[in-house]
């Protein structure tokens, strides 16, 4: 019986690299649908907004370190 090895990010990186431009762009269409946080990380990293960066990083800042 075969042990199964974790998934990695080289399994990852391995299936995107033998995408197509449109598979790739479905892919990154379902992450932006799939919730709410991936949306403002996709619009602080594609749409360099000050107002959307600044609360992008306040989110990040509060999650690593909590007001007491």
């Amino acid at each position: 019986m075969k042990s199964k090895k974790p998934a990695s990010w080289s399994n990852v990186k391995s299936s995107l690299s033998s995408m197509d431009r449109a598979g790739l762009v479905g892919v990154i269409h379902d992450l932006y649908e799939a919730s709410s946080s991936n949306r403002r990380f996709f619009h602080a990293r594609f749409i360099p907004a000050a107002a959307t960066l600044d609360e992008y990083r306040s989110l990040v800042s509060m999650a690593g370190f909590p007001a007491p």
